[in-house]
């Protein structure tokens, strides 16, 4: 039972100080004006390439979010942002 105590224990501090990469970072900041009334980003891979939203049937639609979304990207492309926010 101690043993799985400090597995349990451990599994919990590692999660705790995982963090998001800076890609991963910069999408859910680039989209964060975008989202609200029904629509967000629920996840971000790694890299920042793969991200998936939720909609769910809000005042926005799916279409709406993904223009707003390119558009602050266009706005503020990566390597701005990392610039911006002192990476």
């Amino acid at each position: 039972m101690k043993l799985v105590s400090i597995a349990l224990a451990l599994l919990l501090t590692s999660c705790a100080t995982i963090q998001n990469t800076p890609q991963q970072d910069y999408v859910y900041d680039m989209a964060r004006p975008c989202e609200g009334n029904g629509v967000r980003i629920a996840y971000v891979s790694p890299d920042g390439k793969d991200w998936r939203g939720h909609w769910q049937g809000g005042a926005h639609t799916w279409p709406e979010f993904q223009r707003c979304f390119s558009d602050q990207m266009k706005a503020q492309p990566y390597k701005e942002w990392l610039k911006a926010t002192g990476r």
